[in-house]
């Protein structure tokens, strides 16, 4: 992944929706060299979904949640695969630190936040502690990682 790269990602994050044309007119590029760094991307799944990030609030759901678990070592896999299944997890993620995985969720309210937990996640064989962080104010809606370069990109190129 070069400069051009970056950059191109980097354009995408503001406008998924961008035409080829204009991404070749703002990079200095010609528009062959766009498809082809899309279509390189695309292969390598440095790009692997064009999506739209949407504001949960707006499609009726008032409880957002980062929820953070607890595993016993030897659950590791078995707790990931099951989690993979369930569809009301929004993005899941392994991590160091205190939670070894972590996952979002939406429901309507906190009482069906409470219940998705106590019926879903609570009976997963593996799990020694669940730690639910509800979402008060999301202040950025985009979701952000440094790239090579140290340039900002959402992930929902991801």
């Amino acid at each position: 992944m070069d400069d051009l790269d970056v950059k191109l990602l980097k354009l995408l994050q503001a406008n998924g929706r961008a035409k080829h044309q204009a991404l070749a007119r703002e990079l200095g590029v010609s528009d062959g060299t766009i498809r082809n760094r899309l279509a390189k991307l695309e292969a390598d799944h440095t790009i692997y979904q064009y999506t739209a990030l949407v504001d949960p609030k707006k499609l009726g759901y008032n409880a957002a949640a980062y929820v953070g678990l607890g595993l016993e070592p030897l659950k590791f896999l078995s707790v990931l695969e099951e989690l993979a299944k369930i569809d009301d997890i929004h993005s899941l993620s392994t991590c160091t630190g205190e939670h070894t995985i972590i996952f979002e969720v939406w429901k309507k309210d906190a009482e069906e936040m409470a219940k998705f937990i106590q019926e879903k996640i609570t009976p997963i064989t593996g799990i020694s502690k669940i730690s639910t962080n509800i979402v008060v104010e999301q202040t950025h809606p985009s979701r952000k990682a440094v790239v090579p370069g140290g340039v900002q990109t959402t992930l929902a190129i991801i």
